[in-house]
């Protein structure tokens, strides 16, 4: 069974949103770390669903990857941490 987590997220502006995000079998290619998460969503036209890394802490899309930037980054990365 994969583990699933869901949480709500705030923005700058006070919009709330609520988030689901599962663990993946994937390794993060940052760090190579088997603890990589990705959002219930299905991304947009240019980049699929975000994924986090919950050891590193980078942030990325198929193709692209971060540095764990955002508004709400630390949020998302603070509730998998304390998941896992």
């Amino acid at each position: 069974m994969t583990a699933k987590l869901s949480f709500g997220v705030t923005y700058m502006d006070g919009h709330t949103a609520k988030e689901t995000w599962e663990k993946a079998d994937l390794y993060c290619p940052a760090c190579g770390a088997h603890e990589v998460w990705i959002e219930d969503s299905p991304g947009d036209y240019y980049e699929g669903p975000e994924h986090l890394c919950a050891a590193c802490g980078a942030d990325f899309t198929m193709p692209r990857i971060g540095n764990g930037s955002g508004e709400t980054h630390g949020q998302r990365l603070a509730a998998i941490r304390r998941f896992r």
